[in-house]
Parts: structure tokens; sequence; C-alpha cells
């Protein structure tokens, strides 16, 4: 059974208000004596569940992290042991360090990025499940909020936290809000709020294709190098990391990441795109996830990438950040979405593909490669990482793509 709570009023307008709603709907929904076992990934959305729940139920509380192995790297330190530091003074924090190899075992071989994602749920469930038990919870929250519900439920993207249909109740106090609603929760709070988006499963969705500890390594550096690379942009000429505007929800960059393929290529060919240029490109040998339009309603698909080879300096890519130019690229070419080449190397086991967006509300993105951020993160992955041959830029808007890979 499921307790969401609809917000009658949003954070954007009166976080005050939309708290003391989430304080009287979780002191309502759970029972004096009960216990709710919350799993936390260091995300905002988990965070600011853990603070509501903490102010609602106090010592009834058991917050479960669980150390996966797929975390960033946040200039050189694993991501798991800033999160243990975070929880480290909630009064019933379980930290579960020893389950990495449940995770690695249970995606290895796989090359699907769906079955990827289902397989490492199977293993969240499991383990959640174990800690949930022994702390003897009735219930069981986690910071679901409306887009993981809406593209889970229309089979875009497999998400780790809904449906899992556990035994206990299930609380979720976010699950009418959007990001940047709960980013202005979380100011108000006083939590950080402009931490980018991270994928349940993690890196392991970023390192695309089939899992190897080496793939992830790769993606732990690569992807560390451009999140420094956009946030020093961001300070240097923001002041802050991220700039929000609060009356639109509009958030740049909402996420820049990388996300790492093995290096197989198809042979290059020569594309005339209905008569508005002619390009040269080719294609990764994996199959990532696109969105098509049928007819103003969007599935998901699943195919390769598509290289351009033929291009100039990286703003030239902007005509192809175009939703129309980009769509009939999509078609005539019948990839998922656009990779722009912006420096390669003669040897290397991995490309590397940088995806940096500004957007509302997820449900639109525009491709963001400020002040040539893509060409500097370049440089230092190539001269940094031995093992990367070619560095690649994402200049495609959502839709036709989706954010993530798989």
């Amino acid at each position: 059974e499921v307790f969401s709570l609809q917000k009658t009023i949003s954070p954007m307008k009166d976080p005050e208000a939309f708290l003391k709603e989430a304080y009287d709907f979780v002191k309502n929904s759970v029972g004096a004596n009960e216990k709710v076992g919350l799993a936390i990934s260091g995300g905002i959305d988990s965070t600011v569940v853990a603070e509501i729940l903490k102010n609602a139920i106090g010592e009834n509380l058991h917050v479960i992290y669980m150390d996966h192995g797929f975390m960033r790297l946040i200039d050189g330190r694993e991501e798991s042991d800033i999160v243990a530091e975070m929880f480290s003074d909630f009064p019933n924090f379980i930290y579960r360090d020893d389950v990495r190899d449940r995770f690695y075992s249970a995606v290895r071989g796989i090359e699907d990025g769906d079955q990827k994602r289902a397989a490492f749920r199977d293993v969240y469930k499991s383990i959640l499940n174990e800690e949930m038990e022994l702390s003897c919870c009735e219930w069981t929250a986690d910071g679901t909020i409306k887009p993981d519900l809406k593209e889970t439920r229309a089979g875009i993207k497999l998400q780790h936290n809904v449906d899992l249909g556990f035994s206990q109740k299930k609380l979720e106090p976010l699950a009418s809000l959007t990001k940047q609603e709960v980013r202005a929760l979380a100011r108000y709070l006083g939590i950080p709020h402009l931490r980018q988006p991270f994928p349940g499963p993690g890196l392991l969705v970023r390192a695309v294709g089939l899992f190897s500890r080496e793939k992830l390594r790769v993606e732990k550096e690569v992807n560390d190098i451009v999140e420094q690379e956009y946030k020093q942009f961001m300070i240097e000429h923001c002041g802050k990391e991220m700039v929000i505007d609060w009356e639109t929800g509009l958030q740049v960059p909402f996420q820049a990441f990388a996300a790492t393929f093995d290096y197989r290529m198809a042979k290059p060919k020569v594309f005339d795109i209905h008569g508005l240029r002619v390009i040269r490109g080719t294609y990764l040998d994996t199959r990532v996830t696109g969105l098509v339009d049928e007819g103003g309603r969007y599935e998901r698909l699943y195919q390769k990438p598509f290289v351009i080879l033929s291009g100039g300096p990286i703003y030239t890519c902007s005509y192809y950040m175009n939703k129309s130019n980009a769509l009939k690229i999509a078609k005539k070419t019948g990839a998922s979405r656009i990779l722009y080449r912006i420096r390669q190397k003669e040897s290397g086991d991995f490309a590397v593909a940088i995806r940096a967006l500004n957007s509302v509300d997820v449900r639109e993105a525009m491709p963001n490669f400020s002040g040539n951020v893509p060409e500097h993160a370049a440089i230092r992955i190539l001269e940094n990482v031995p093992d990367v041959r070619m560095v690649l830029f994402d200049a495609t808007p959502k839709p036709p793509a989706t954010v993530e890979y798989e």
C-alpha cells in the first residue's frame, strides 16, 4: 500500500506551508510506535525526505544507505564517504558498505540498459528489505518525485525505487513535486540545493553497455573531470555552480556529466540531411535510449548513437541542437541521438560522451556548451585518462534524446 502526499500548494510559492502539510501527512499516516526505513542516496530528494521524517517522527526513522559501488568521484573523493558523513548524526543511520560485489555480480554480462536497471533494482530491493526486517520497520520511504513515477509508468525508464512491492507500507512525501520544487524546499530547509540530479543506479547507466570494473573506473575519472570543468566555469562567471531562475524554474546547467562507451565504431558514411547539409559520420556500436515523436506523444526507442566526424569548432554543433533539425537527422540516420566529435587520439579502448543540459522540468532540455567547456574537458580527459581514445559532445536536445543513455 502506497501513501503519497498530493500537494495543495507548491514549495516554489510557499515552502513553509508545504512543510506543514508534509509533517501532518507523515504524522497522520505513521502510527506513534511505527518505524520507517528510509533509503537515501545523498541526493536532494532523499535528503529532503530525511529532514521531513526526522522532524515528524524522530527516532522512529531508520536511515539506510548502501554503497553499491556506482557512486561518483567528487573532486577525487568517493561520494559514498561524503554521504556517510552527511548522515552520521542521524540516530539510526545504517551504512551498508559490504554490498558492492552483490551489485557487480548481478549486472555482469548484461548489455541492455533496462535489464541492467532491473538487475540493480532487484539487489537494491533485497538489501533494503533485509535492513527493514532487522529494524522491524512497518514503513518504507524514499525520495520518489513526480518525474520518477511518470517515466517508469510510461515505460520510458525503469526507476529503481518505483513500484517495488514491499510488504511494508510505502510513504512518498514528495511524489507530487518536480525537481525545481524540491530544490526550493531544500533551499528553505538549509540543505545544499544545487546538487545535480543523479540516477538511482548511479554510474552503472553511464558506463554504457556491458559492465566491467575497468569501464566503471574510467567513467568515475572522466565524469569527475566534466563536473569539475562545468562547476569551475559557472563559479568563475556566475559565482555559483548552478544558476536557477526561481520564477520559471530554469536550471543552468541542469546536469553536466560524462558517459563511457566501448570504442567500437562502424565504417563512416556520408549523409545528405534532406538537402539541409551533408555530414560525414558513423555509429557507436552500442544501443542507447532516445524518444520517438508519435504525433506529440513520445515513446522510448533503443538505437545506436550517430557520431558526426565532419564538424568544426564545438560551437558549430548548435545547428544540431535545434529540435526540428535533431529530429530530421535522427530520422535520416536511424539514430537515437547525435554525438559531435571534439577530439581524438590514436589509441584507447573507450569513447566518452559529454552530456550537459539546461532544463526547467526535464520534460524538455537543451544542450549546454558554455564557454567552450566541453573542449577544455576533452583536453583534460585525453591527457589524464590513457584508456580514452575519443571525446564527444552530445548535441541532442530532449526530445528526441533522453537525458541518460540507459
